[in-house]
Formats: C-alpha cells, structure tokens, sequence
C-alpha cells in the first residue's frame, strides 16, 4: 500500500471529517476485524472461515460480524479505506511505543515481573 499524496490526504480527511462519528467508527471497525481475520489464518491457513456462507450454510459469528461491517460500510470510497488504513497503522504504531517506553519505564525502577508481562503480552 501506499502513502497517500498531500493532496490525496487532504482530500479523505475533507470527506473523513463529513462522515458521521458512527460511519467512522465502524470502517475502523472494519478495518481492525479484517486484520484479526488476516492473523486468525497466520502462517497457516486454519479453515475456521471455509464454510462460512456455503449453501445450506449460515455464518460464524464472526464471518457475520464482518459481513455486517462491509454492508454498512460498502459506500465508503477507496480514498477514505487508505487514510483509514493510514490513521490505524499510525495508532498502531503509537501503541508498540508506548508500550516499550512502559517496559523501559519499569525496568529503570526494577520491576522486571511487570515489564516481562507487558513483553509477553500478559
């Protein structure tokens, strides 16, 4: 993917900003479940999803919840998907650092447990 011109970013946000808290909320929504589905099949495919929609077949309930989040969230343009794909490997980001200041913060007082849990994801 990408990085979005100036031009490009300016203009998503200039529609972003017009969208509704809730329209907004859920393509982030979107977003965050795509990636959980993307990693519930990581490095492997695991199948939980393959029949999923086949006839006679109704949804998991995740597939469901996906499937919701797509059909509510279908109007939404390419430009928009991209800056909010942006706005969530930014806070992504943000996270990841945060939590290592958090670990680094921890060690210089000497609580390793904490920090090793935090490392772990515990």
């Amino acid at each position: 993917m990408t990085q979005l011109t100036k031009e490009e970013k300016a203009k998503a946000l200039n529609i972003w900003s017009r969208m509704s808290d809730m329209m907004q909320s859920h393509v982030l929504m979107d977003i965050e479940y795509r990636e959980r589905r993307r990693n519930c099949c990581e490095p492997y495919d695991c199948m939980c999803h393959e029949l999923c929609g086949m006839e006679g077949m109704g949804y998991c309930n995740g597939c469901e919840y996906g499937a919701e989040l797509s059909r509510i969230t279908s109007s939404v343009s390419p430009l928009v998907w991209r800056l909010a794909d942006e706005m969530h490997l930014e806070n992504q980001r943000q996270l990841v650092a945060h939590e290592l200041q958090t670990i680094k913060d921890l060690e210089s007082v000497g609580d390793y447990a904490a920090a090793q849990r935090i490392w772990e994801g515990a």
